[in-house]
């Protein structure tokens, strides 16, 4: 929503303390743990390590979420990290960080968790391959497009469910989180 006197926007806070805690929980939780877990397990390294290791990457979470917790408490403005960034080292380097994070890490990120889940789908109800008369098709003899094509689809189709939901507007991006 935008003020009349004022060529700024301004936002108002649509999530809540415990919409906010479940995003967190699983950015943090959600993919590690289904993901990272039996890797870790099949090492052979053994239980205590194992869970040492997550201690400490929790500890270590548990600051960075403290340290992002005081640069908010240092701004009004919005803009999350790069807000943080411009605080801390400047216009320059808070673009860089903003235009790495939307071009490349954050739709990354995103493209990953939508292939996890849609292999975590895939290994409940085995999904169809409709293209598996092309998976022998390669780009430069390591990417192949076609290749698993059931859990593409079911990959894409997530984050263009997910992207339409966030069009919509925070409070509706909250609501399907919880």
């Amino acid at each position: 929503m935008s003020n009349k006197n004022d060529s700024r926007l301004i936002f108002t806070r649509e999530l809540g303390l415990f919409t906010c805690t479940m995003i967190v929980a699983g950015l943090v939780i959600g993919s590690g743990v289904f993901k990272k877990i039996i890797p870790m397990a099949q090492t052979n390294i053994g239980e205590i390590p194992i869970l040492i290791a997550w201690v400490l990457a929790g500890i270590i979470s548990l600051f960075g979420a403290l340290s992002v917790g005081g640069l908010s408490s240092l701004t009004e403005e919005s803009g999350g990290t790069y807000e943080y960034f411009r605080l801390s080292f400047g216009k320059f380097f808070a673009f860089i960080s903003g235009w790495s994070d939307f071009m490349i890490v954050g739709t990354g990120v995103n493209a990953a968790l939508a292939f996890f889940f849609a292999q975590t789908i895939n290994s409940f109800i085995t999904l169809p391959n409709p293209f598996e008369s092309l998976a022998y098709i390669s780009i430069a003899n390591f990417i192949h497009p076609f290749e698993y094509s059931g859990i593409k689809i079911v990959a894409i189709t997530t984050m263009v469910f997910l992207t339409a939901i966030n069009c919509i507007g925070t409070r509706e991006s909250g609501i399907l989180i919880i």
